[in-house]
């Protein structure tokens, strides 16, 4: 009996042992199936926040991008406004610099006008000097013929004519037939006075 007690016993022990192995087995498969699907949900949490931050990420980093876009746009535009600014001075200069080759040119001109000028005066004051001189000659020689000393002229009595100043009569002077005018007494007492 002992020993059928010790069977039963011992069967018993294999029994629960069993049932405990089953149990444990089953407890050991809920536990792995909680711990995968706690594991599931705590990826998938994992995923969401993951995915949330890289969205986050993403997110700012593309305002970034685009506030860097907007400041090279910007910092383009304002270098572009620069470039047009310079390049109207430098058209404004240009344009200036074209005005002041023309005026240099065109006072080049009156310049190469006025020393043809001024050459042409002074060939024209050669020539005013050198017909005053020969005009001066012309006078000194007239003027010695106007005065003609009394004693080279020989007065007749012919008369030609007489005027309110004097009358002119017929002389002759070097040989030639000259008309001679007399002033009146009176007016050659005043002349020569």
């Amino acid at each position: 009996m002992q020993e059928k007690a010790r069977a039963n016993d011992t069967t018993a022990v294999a029994n629960i042992q069993h049932e405990v192995e089953a149990r444990l087995k089953q407890e050991r498969a809920s536990f792995v199936a909680e711990v995968n699907r706690q594991h599931e949900i705590e990826m998938k949490e994992v995923r969401r926040q993951v995915s949330e931050e890289v969205r986050r990420q993403v997110h700012e980093e593309k305002q970034a991008l685009q506030r860097e876009v907007d400041g090279l746009r910007e910092e383009k535009s304002h270098q572009q406004i620069q470039l047009n600014y310079k390049q109207r001075a430098i058209d404004t200069q240009r344009s200036e610099a074209e005005v002041r080759q023309r005026e240099m040119e065109r006072l080049r001109e009156e310049k190469e006008e006025a020393e043809q000028r001024v050459k042409e005066m002074e060939q024209l004051l050669r020539n005013a000097e050198v017909a005053s001189d020969e005009a001066e000659r012309n006078l000194e020689e007239r003027e010695e013929l106007l005065n003609i000393p009394q004693q080279d002229i020989q007065l007749s009595d012919q008369e030609l004519g007489t005027g309110s100043v004097g009358v002119v009569c017929v002389g002759y002077w070097r040989g030639c037939s000259v008309a001679v005018k007399t002033l009146h007494e009176e007016l050659a007492k005043e002349h020569y006075q």
